[in-house]
């Protein structure tokens, strides 16, 4: 497989078994079908997002997702591409630890409300409208919450 010479990896080793384009049913690439989640709403997407999660790609799990071993496992599984170049799309600092791809907007989602409106069939206007009502940080502080972590939000004028 050849390598691209515009991609960079941060505080990751380059697995072998590491993909380098999304998969035919990424959820952050234009080309999947409307609702093709995964199992979780658009909101947990984002909020992840938001917070710097590492998602794996879903369909190269290692063990089956909500076993036992799962949770183990999943940090030596191969990330979801198609999230890397999302958040370099939207314009996420590169994290150690994380996967990162060139930004390319043809391929994959360029905002948080690009990615809800394609998922929920509604107009691009409704999600921005959603995310004005509930902004990326609040969704990153549920998914924070869920995973046990504690947040303090810093109001920006401090």
């Amino acid at each position: 497989m050849e390598e691209r010479k515009d991609e960079v990896v941060i505080g990751v080793e380059k697995a072998d078994h590491q993909h380098r384009k999304p998969c035919d049913e990424c959820a952050f690439a234009r080309s999947c079908k409307p609702g093709l989640l995964g199992g979780s709403p658009a909101e947990v997407y984002i909020g992840q997002c938001e917070a710097n999660f590492r998602i794996p790609c879903h369909k190269r799990y290692s063990v089956e997702p909500g076993s036992e071993d799962w949770k183990r496992n999943v940090a030596n599984d191969p990330e979801c591409v198609g999230y890397a170049i999302f958040r370099a799309n939207i314009g996420k600092e590169e994290k150690r630890g994380l996967l990162s791809m060139p930004a390319d907007k043809e391929l994959c989602f360029s905002s948080y409300a690009e990615f809800m409106a394609h998922h929920y069939r509604i107009a691009l206007g409704f999600a921005k409208a959603f995310l004005v009502e509930y902004p990326a940080a609040f969704l990153a502080r549920i998914q924070q919450a869920r995973a046990g972590k504690v947040i303090t939000l810093i109001p920006k004028d401090k």
